[in-house]
Parts: C-alpha cells; structure tokens; sequence
C-alpha cells in the first residue's frame, strides 16, 4: 500500500467515525426518529456526491451510481456482521 493510499484509508477511517458517532448520538437521545436520521444521511450523501462530481468534472450519474452501489455493500456487511454497541 502506498502512503496515498494509507493516507485516504487513514482520512476515510476518521470521517466514518464521526459521521457514525453522530448519527448513533441521535438515536440515543431518541428525539429525531430513526428514518428521519437515515434519510437526512442519505439526502446529504448526494448533496456530497453532486458536489464532489461537480467539483471533479465527473459524471453526476456515475458518482450517485457509485455511491449507491457503496450503500447497498455497507448495509449488507453491517447485516451480516452488525458491530457490538457498548
């Protein structure tokens, strides 16, 4: 692996803590209900992914494509394997 490499796994690794960490927050304080928060997480992910098509010259069709594909595969590994919460 290159240091690229590592450093986007490293980058990746630190905002997808933060974005669980949040959203776990919510569900623990129980005053937004949960598809409401799953919802939003998903309206905001395509804001993000126009803006990163945008920003990159890449197709807008094959960015939300992508991240579509990338929450089918998270939501199954996580079925399979769900983490222990403490």
């Amino acid at each position: 692996m290159t240091d690229d490499e590592t450093e986007a796994e490293n980058q990746m690794e630190i905002a997808t803590e933060a974005i669980r960490e949040a959203g776990l927050r919510f569900l623990q304080e129980g005053k937004i209900d949960p598809q409401y928060i799953v919802l939003a997480a998903a309206g905001v992910t395509g804001e993000l992914g126009a803006d990163v098509a945008h920003l990159g010259g890449v197709d807008l069709e094959t960015v939300l494509g992508d991240l579509a594909d990338l929450v089918r595969e998270a939501g199954r590994a996580h079925a399979e394997d769900p983490p222990v919460m403490g």
